[in-house]
């Protein structure tokens, strides 16, 4: 073997190890401490059940929204100003533990005379301990007091009744309501350092729906303190100069490669000659391991370069940990599909991994052709069922649940779900669509997909049959690269 060729196959494992190393030494730590955290301040302010990014509930009553708001805020009150709990709150200042008051923004609608447009109003108002209902129950005082009903504003709110204690008529008008505040925690790391963190708790309740149907959300975005840690800056400090020597090491391929494609390019540019291009004897057969092995490189020195970075920023986000993270596990991704090459070595696999490379292009461009197909019944379901199934309530979710029933996952429960028309035209139309996906995409694409996947396998046994049997024309990819130039130099001149 080719001792650079082995020296990045070594390379590329050892920098694989650091990447795992560092994702399950320090990186799945963090996140999984963050998400407690949250999950903890979660479960104390809204009693949320299970680990999910926000604490969803659906409210059916003005009644119960005051029911959950007080709870919210009683919860929010409870927890303590010193450091004797997880999360605390911020204070006034120095002998002063009053905690700071949450606050709510109330958005009204008014539409003024003559006009089809609503335009929104915001109030926002501090929520005091001691009445935490007040700008719902008893809003004419409120608005009073902070000047909201003078003459200037009153006849713009016409439809908003100040001067009325009437709790439904208040919510007539509301759009949505804002709860937000502020807390901090102080957490002991492992070398001993307490690390604070601030949190941003926001709770928007959703107006919408027949009769008092309102939706609360949440959202969490935390800031802590950081101070360099000893083990992930060194993981940082050794991965960037393996991923240069790595890097060096296939420059010369690199060149070769740049070189070969200029005169493919040049070739198809002036003679219209697609010949030298198909997967049986094209020079880029087997260089697409040498373009994931510069993109992972690539993102790999990324990852290290950004990690340091981070190590030394005084305050770090929870979007910049979360993109630290998706960032790490793309590069040992990419890394780990790099070490695929090394299969070539053997034989007997080689045939396989060839199979599968030669399969790429295809299986791409068919993919490219077949989507659009998707895409139509995508949006179809969306429009047909998104207003009563929850699998096509978006394009997305739509696009992945055909996508899993077409590879049989869920594919009963998904036709009885979009079976339950109320009237015979829609439960007609569920059978033709579910109908034509299975025999279309399901039986059409997917045999398709394989029998491409079949013939380039054959194609690459072939093509290793001819070789082995042949002269030794094994030097190596170089050596084959460098004839086929010059057998497209000579086409040229000619």
């Amino acid at each position: 073997m080719n001792p650079k060729l082995f020296s990045t196959y070594v390379i590329d494992c050892v920098i694989l190890f650091l990447l795992v190393l560092f994702a399950f030494g320090y990186q799945t730590v963090r996140n999984q401490e963050r998400v407690d955290a949250q999950f903890e301040l979660a479960a104390s302010l809204f009693g949320a059940k299970d680990k999910s990014a926000g604490a969803e509930k659906s409210i059916s009553s003005v009644k119960d929204f005051f029911t959950v708001f007080k709870g919210i805020i009683d919860a929010y009150y409870h927890i303590p100003a010193a450091a004797t709990g997880t999360f605390m709150h911020y204070t006034y200042g120095v002998g002063n533990f009053t905690p700071l008051v949450p606050v709510v923004e109330i958005t009204f609608h008014d539409r003024p005379q003559n006009s089809l447009a609503k335009v929104p109003l915001v109030f926002s108002f501090d929520v005091q301990a001691s009445d935490v209902l007040g700008p719902f129950i008893s809003p004419q005082s409120y608005y009073y007091q902070n000047g909201f009903c003078g003459d200037e504003v009153t006849s713009r709110l016409r439809y908003i009744l100040c001067q009325t204690s009437s709790t439904l008529d208040v919510f007539d008008n509301v759009d949505k309501v804002k709860l937000s505040f502020q807390l901090y925690s102080m957490r002991r790391s492992d070398d001993g350092r307490v690390r604070p963190a601030e949190w941003d708790i926001e709770v928007m309740f959703g107006m919408g729906g027949y009769g008092p149907v309102i939706t609360m959300t949440t959202s969490f975005s935390s800031i802590e303190e950081r101070f360099p840690q000893r083990f992930p800056v060194m993981m940082s400090c050794a991965v960037a100069p393996l991923v240069l020597l790595s890097f060096l090491f296939r420059m010369d391929r690199i060149s070769q490669l740049v070189t070969y494609v200029k005169v493919v390019l040049t070739t198809c540019r002036r003679s219209r000659w697609y010949g030298r291009l198909r997967p049986d004897n094209s020079g880029l057969r087997g260089q697409s391991f040498l373009l994931l092995g510069v993109f992972s490189d690539i993102v790999a020195l990324t990852f290290s370069i950004t990690s340091l970075v981070i190590q030394f920023t005084p305050k770090v986000s929870g979007t910049t940990e979360h993109a630290l993270t998706v960032l790490l596990g793309f590069a040992a991704f990419m890394r780990s599909t790099q070490l695929i090459s090394v299969l070539k070595l053997s034989p007997s696999l080689c045939v396989v991994v060839d199979g599968f490379v030669t399969a790429s292009d295809q299986l791409f461009m068919y993919v490219v052709a077949v989507f659009p197909i998707l895409l139509g019944y995508s949006v179809c379901g969306f429009i047909v069922y998104g207003s009563y199934q929850s699998y096509f309530k978006t394009v997305p979710y739509s696009i992945v649940t055909l996508i899993c029933a077409a590879f049989g996952d869920n594919l009963i429960d998904t036709f009885v779900d979009m079976d339950r028309g109320a009237y015979v035209v829609q439960v007609l139309f569920t059978r033709i669509f579910f109908g034509s996906f299975l025999a279309f995409f399901i039986c059409n694409v997917l045999n398709v997909a394989y029998s491409i996947i079949q013939d380039s396998y054959n194609q690459a046994i072939r093509m290793h049959g001819a070789t082995s049997s042949g002269t030794t024309g094994a030097n190596g990819s170089g050596t084959r690269l460098t004839e086929e130039l010059r057998e497209i130099l000579g086409k040229l001149r000619g």
